[in-house]
């Protein structure tokens, strides 16, 4: 079965105690991100964090560590947060392998961008990034 992250680290564990973190400025953004997940909801701040092109996914991983996520919207709020993702890095393979296959074939040919634009799925990252930084700002001010 699955062992929760409170077994694993309970509360009094040091990697659970936000106020062992190194620093007084890191100290402040996980309380700040830790009111957004109390006011907001874990599912959507992880979401939100996930779908965010400028949070590294490691960076998102360990501020979250010591917030008071649980396991549940974690994993949830992940793999919705990961799809969008993944689906155009799968497209961007199969288009490659397309390319590539025109371009052994010698049919050399204008490719059209896919069904979703560039443009449309850079401007739903740059939301997605400005509605994170302005709910967890909101929460913290």
């Amino acid at each position: 079965g699955w062992v929760k992250p409170t077994r694993l680290y309970p509360s009094d564990h040091p990697r659970r105690r936000p106020h062992r973190l190194p620093s007084p400025i890191v100290r402040g953004k996980v309380a700040a991100l830790d009111r957004a997940i109390a006011k907001e909801g874990a599912l959507s701040i992880v979401v939100l964090l996930r779908l965010s092109p400028a949070m590294p996914l490691v960076l998102a991983s360990a501020l979250l560590a010591f917030t008071q996520v649980s396991l549940g919207p974690y994993t949830a709020g992940t793999v919705v947060g990961l799809l969008p993702f993944s689906a155009v890095y799968c497209y961007a393979g199969a288009a490659g392998a397309e390319v590539a296959a025109d371009a052994a074939s010698g049919a050399a040919g204008a490719h059209e961008e896919g069904p979703v634009p560039r443009w449309l799925i850079l401007g739903a990252g740059v939301i997605a990034t400005l509605l994170a930084t302005w709910k967890v700002g909101r929460v913290a001010g």
